[in-house]
């Protein structure tokens, strides 16, 4: 019975990770196609050297961080969640320190994966956003008197269409905002649902059951809000990205 109910759990579970990881690449696909025309619109409204630094740093972040949370913290939550079980076959043998760490790790991970993403995309654009402000003023000061009769109004259709290319890419990073809520909100559903299953069905049969199985269902709930929490994290960082672009490109505006 044990060895069924098991089999049962690790097909749910693993349902769980599948819809996760499919968020995941999706968000991520996503904002790899997004970033691209974020990037030039900053690069419309003044900010070439910011634009030019951004993309790459942007996409690498990108790539590094799904990557580390699909191929190494989303199968360290697995191991976990399979070494509940082999700690529950024996009352002997115990592992519970080794499933501790484990998840450990796992929050760890994402800790450190967040704190360094936005420290990155924090220093990146200091030194890059003084440079583009420099250039701006020096190029339209110098379109502005050097240009004989249409300098003037040179200069002042260039910071129009620097203001327009500003709003629009406004506008499309709200519409990207959204897009990823869309995503993830669905994903987020089905994860709480099948967590509150799992924690609400080990408190029912805890008065009925063996202990194992109970904690057995349970730590499968554990697990699954270590999954959750992995989803989060990544649409967190795409977030914060987006906000970032989004205030990016005031230079000639």
């Amino acid at each position: 019975c044990y060895s069924l109910i098991i089999i049962i759990m690790a097909k749910s579970f693993y349902i769980g990770v599948d819809v996760a990881r499919s968020a995941i690449k999706e968000m991520s696909d996503f904002m790899t196609a997004l970033i691209p025309v974020l990037v030039t619109l900053i690069a419309s409204a003044g900010g070439f050297v910011e634009a030019s630094i951004m993309d790459p740093v942007i996409i690498g972040a990108i790539t590094i961080s799904t990557n580390l949370f699909t191929n190494i913290i989303i199968p360290v939550i697995s191991m976990s969640f399979v070494l509940q079980f082999v700690n529950n076959l024996s009352s002997e043998y115990k592992i519970d320190k080794l499933t501790k760490l484990l998840n450990q790790c796992a929050l760890w991970a994402q800790g450190i994966i967040m704190t360094a993403f936005v420290g990155i995309m924090t220093v990146r654009g200091i030194t890059s956003k003084s440079i583009d402000e420099v250039t701006a003023k020096t190029a339209k000061f110098a379109v502005d008197n050097f240009v004989p009769v249409v300098g003037k109004s040179l200069s002042d259709a260039v910071a129009t269409v620097a203001g327009y290319s500003f709003l629009l890419k406004n506008a499309l990073s709200s519409l990207g905002l959204l897009i990823i809520i869309m995503i993830l909100i669905f994903p987020i559903i089905k994860l709480i649902i099948m967590i509150v299953l799992y924690k609400l069905t080990a408190a029912l049969i805890e008065p009925i059951s063996d202990g194992r199985l109970v904690n057995c269902i349970n730590s499968a709930g554990d697990s699954l809000v270590l999954i959750m929490a992995c989803l989060i994290c990544v649409s967190v960082m795409f977030f914060i990205m987006i906000a970032m672009l989004a205030s990016a490109g005031k230079v000639m505006v």
